[in-house]
């Protein structure tokens, strides 16, 4: 069942590109043989087509949920928006040590001392557990921008967020982890000091 969903609601390009193939042999085929009816035929397959890209595109999979998640939170650290940010912790979040409250305060201390130009998100994992109503999304950001009036080089992070599912259907972030950005060390590395980077 989940391998249709997939199919079905998350990457349709691999059908969308068979229902192309067999277009192309049907007109090869309409041109050989000079039969119209294949034209029916062709029909037919466009319009699954567009069935399809349009079922891809009004069914929204948690998973596509709990990464929109983290480009919302990515486009809230651009902005300096604090509260967009937290919008998406759960109360019971924590990083390292530090509960929500502590996030909000080194998230508010890196907006006041980085102006952050650009993040960009790549390098996606993102496992989504529904009967646990859990969902893991490991990435890597990497932020540019300017310390006063010095910009400072790309700065690469990897993040694991932990995501819960609430009673009514919402993915909240219940846990942050930060790891090095490149290399095989998997350890969780330590919340940042004061700034955050």
């Amino acid at each position: 069942m989940q391998f249709i969903i997939h199919l079905f609601a998350e990457n349709v390009w691999p059908l969308i590109w068979l229902l192309a193939l067999a277009e192309l042999v049907l007109v090869i085929a309409m041109v050989g043989t000079g039969r119209g009816r294949f034209l029916v035929w062709m029909a037919v397959l466009a319009a699954l087509a567009v069935f399809l890209l349009l079922l891809e595109w009004l069914l929204v999979t948690d998973r596509e949920r709990v990464e929109g998640i983290v480009n919302q939170m990515a486009k809230a650290v651009r902005n300096g928006d604090i509260d967009g940010l937290l919008h998406h912790l759960a109360p019971q979040c924590h990083f390292g040590g530090m509960d929500r409250e502590g996030v909000r305060r080194l998230a508010s201390s890196v907006v006041h001392e980085f102006e952050i130009d650009r993040v960009t998100v790549s390098d996606r994992k993102t496992q989504v557990f529904p009967h646990r109503k859990q969902a893991t999304a490991e990435f890597l950001a990497v932020v540019r921008g300017k310390q006063a009036t010095v910009e400072f080089a790309p700065y690469a992070l990897r993040w694991i967020l932990t995501f819960h599912q609430d009673p009514a259907g919402q993915w909240q972030v219940v846990e942050i982890e930060r790891l090095q950005a490149f290399g095989e060390n998997r350890q969780p590395v330590p919340p940042p000091g004061r700034l955050g980077l």
